[in-house]
């Protein structure tokens, strides 16, 4: 005699056989982790954006006390121009330079001061664009003399006398960009990095 066990017609034992398909608690299951991912997803993007112009932000911030202290320490000029156009800032010993002993040595790569924003940017930097406020006409210009005061100005540069600040945004509108405001104190030449 042959004995088989079927579940097919008592209730509330899984699926009837021969027929599939899937129960509610198994959708459920799968929305609740696809939301899961793509919620994670989005934190992840935002989040890119935020380390990019967190990151940029800083490297300008260290970048500019890096040319105060060579002025300081070279007691000779040293000057930030910013290249809105080509989306880059340079840091040199004069205000249009042209011979490799025109510029600063970058002290993290050894070569020319240069350091590139945009789509063209370095690692980490793709993506970030740069906007000087208030720093003259044409190329914007940040100096710092002998004794590490910020002057500004294109041709002949004369003292701050008010705050001036470069912004830092990844991203183009307003509710998928991030930015960063680096700021320097007149007088003091004191560099501070703040977001909104």
């Amino acid at each position: 005699m042959r004995i088989t066990a079927s579940n097919s017609g008592v209730a509330g034992h899984g699926r009837a056989s021969g027929r599939g398909g899937f129960t509610l608690i198994e959708i459920i299951v799968v929305v609740i982790i696809i939301a899961i991912i793509a919620a994670t997803a989005v934190g992840v993007s935002s989040n890119s954006a935020w380390t990019r112009v967190t990151e940029a932000g800083r490297r300008l911030l260290s970048d500019l006390s890096y040319a105060q202290n060579v002025a300081v320490t070279q007691q000779r000029t040293v000057y930030a121009i910013f290249d809105t156009t080509n989306q880059r800032y340079t840091v040199a010993y004069t205000q249009t330079p042209s011979a490799a002993a025109d510029y600063v040595r970058d002290p993290s790569t050894g070569g020319n001061f240069v350091v590139q924003f945009g789509n063209s940017g370095t690692t980490g930097l793709a993506g970030v664009s740069l906007r000087p406020l208030g720093l003259g006409s044409g190329n914007k210009v940040l100096a710092f003399d002998v004794l590490g005061q910020p002057l500004v100005g294109n041709g002949t540069a004369s003292p701050v006398l008010s705050t001036q600040s470069v912004t830092i945004t990844v991203g183009n509108s307003l509710v998928s960009s991030s930015t960063m405001t680096v700021s320097v104190a007149p007088f003091t030449g004191t560099t501070t990095c703040t977001s909104p």
